[in-house]
């Protein structure tokens, strides 16, 4: 599955897949800045 593919199945409702992009998001954001 592709990543566009991940979000178009966030913004129509799979809430445990939204969940898993934000904290893979999250962990990104993480790493690009570290604290």
């Amino acid at each position: 599955m592709s990543l566009a593919d991940e979000f178009k199945s966030c913004i129509f409702g799979d809430k445990r897949l939204t969940r898993r992009v934000i904290s893979l998001a999250d962990s990104i954001s993480e790493i690009q800045n570290p604290r």
